[in-house]
């Protein structure tokens, strides 16, 4: 199945309701991503706010597919849970800014490469060299290069751009990997207050706040009291805020250093995948109490 069958596909899971799950593997050293998404059918009907991020996950992929060389592999698992594998590999145009960095013109006979960097078919000295037809024109280093030396204005546009965003995006998956350990404490945490609920109350239902459990979680954003609302105080030292602001609200969004971000907002971000999670624990039923932080799951 080619890759924008598969993208169609997941989109086509995410609108009819099921869970689906993105995860996102940078390696900073070769410039690779590696996708891994997670699609298991509920029976449910679709829920806005998961269906809302999911098409904005698929829309991100679909732009990646342009400036990528991409690999996929699909696998359905005996639970009934789809996995699918994509790596993206950047094209050659992406690292055009990178490599055009380590040459260096020079107009006093010095190699025009940086020391250390390999020489392809260099002359050594003594070895005379080809005749060649004299230039038309004399060339100094002032003069203007040949139109053909150099890459179209639209593809230095279009390489700085995508490399902008690939930055962007190696920053944006820090904070996804924090997020992916904090959600992992939060649910380990909700499952011992079930269990000390069943224990202590003999029930067979529980209802917990994913608010109250962010308070004892630790690493978790800290917040401060400012005129009447709460806004972060604090990420960490383990993401910058800017991890989290590519990552939630998008790799084109605009923000200043400073800016004060939204508790709410922050909360908000990380409870639906926290929700997600929760319902695959295998809950007799997990519902929302619509306007709070809270879950009530029976069992």
């Amino acid at each position: 199945m080619v890759v924008a069958a598969r993208l169609d596909f997941v989109l086509g899971m995410v609108e009819t309701g099921a869970q689906v799950m993105f995860s996102y593997l940078p390696n900073a050293d070769s410039g690779k991503l590696k996708v891994k998404i997670l699609i298991r059918e509920t029976g449910q009907p679709p829920c806005v706010l998961f269906t809302t991020h999911g098409v904005e996950q698929v829309q991100f992929l679909r732009q990646l597919v342009s400036s990528f060389s991409v690999v996929d592999r699909g696998h359905k698992h005996t639970d009934g849970t789809m996995e699918l594998c994509m790596w993206f590999t950047p094209h050659k145009s992406v690292l055009l800014r990178h490599d055009a960095a380590e040459f260096t013109p020079s107009c006093e006979g010095r190699s025009p490469f940086r020391r250390g960097l390999p020489l392809h078919g260099r002359v050594r000295r003594g070895t005379p060299l080809p005749s060649r037809a004299p230039s038309p024109r004399s060339r100094s280093c002032s003069s203007a290069p040949e139109a053909e030396d150099m890459p179209s204005a639209a593809a230095e546009a279009g390489a700085s751009s995508t490399a902008h965003t690939w930055e962007r995006k190696i920053k944006a998956d820090k904070w996804v990997e924090h997020q992916e350990l904090l959600l992992a404490r939060a649910v380990a945490m909700f499952q011992y207050e079930c269990a000390q609920i069943a224990e202590k109350e003999g029930v067979s239902q529980a209802t917990v706040s994913f608010e109250v459990l962010s308070r004892a979680i630790e690493k978790f954003p800290k917040k401060v009291l400012k005129d009447s609302c709460y806004f972060v105080e604090s990420f960490g030292n383990e993401v910058p805020e800017e991890s989290w602001i590519y990552a939630v609200r998008g790799l084109e969004a605009i923000w200043t250093p400073g800016e004060p971000i939204p508790y709410q907002e922050v909360l908000h971000s990380m409870f639906l995948p926290f929700v997600a999670k929760i319902q695959m624990l295998g809950y007799s039923s997990c519902k929302h109490i619509a306007g709070t932080w809270k879950l009530t799951v029976t069992w």
